[in-house]
């Protein structure tokens, strides 16, 4: 189920959802008996479980004037293993996108933040997952910069990403995101 609004005018576009999923014969990691490889146990999946997930997300667009843009992303959601009743698996934190851009003549630059809440409220599974750290996944801000220049069939794109160098993860992708770096690229259009 879905409820959701938009507004669109000549400077602001903006929607907001609320939705919730009801999840019938969830198919779920189950143990098979005490078979391991290399240490970590080995599972098989069913589909016996039932659970939901609801939540809300949004985001907005300003034209403050003809060459300054401001953008913005906000996403939420909880879930529940009914059968189990305990957290849903991989439930991401609240996560989102801040940006502002300017963009005139050919030029365009735009900073934007991108930030997720910690997740701490796991599953059993999550727990015994060696994708996501004890405890759960930390939370975490970034900043990038980056931009393009345009002329004739030319384009010129850079970015610095990462900023700060955060050490920080997308909850439960068991990989670390790239740090600190640069990106320059030239196209050219026929």
């Amino acid at each position: 189920m879905e409820l959701g609004y938009r507004h669109q005018s000549a400077k602001v576009q903006t929607e907001v959802h609320l939705f919730r999923n009801e999840l019938r014969d969830l198919i779920a990691r189950v143990r098979l008996g005490n078979d391991s490889i290399a240490g970590y146990p080995v599972y098989i999946k069913e589909n016996v479980q039932e659970g939901y997930v609801h939540g809300v997300e949004g985001d907005f667009n300003v034209a403050v004037t003809s060459r300054w843009n401001v953008q913005g992303a906000l996403s939420w959601q909880y879930g529940q293993n009914v059968s189990r009743n305990e957290p849903q698996r991989r439930i991401p934190p609240m996560f989102g996108r801040g940006a502002v851009s300017y963009a005139h003549n050919g030029l365009s630059i735009t900073a934007e933040t991108l930030f997720a809440s910690k997740q701490d409220r796991l599953a059993a599974g999550d727990k015994s997952d060696n994708r996501i750290p004890a405890g759960g996944t930390p939370g975490w801000a970034v900043f990038n910069l980056y931009g393009a220049y345009s002329w004739n069939a030319f384009t010129v794109r850079a970015g610095f990403w990462n900023i700060g160098n955060e050490d920080y993860r997308y909850h439960g992708s068991g990989t670390n995101a790239m740090g600190r770096s640069a990106s320059l690229a030239i196209e050219v259009g026929f």
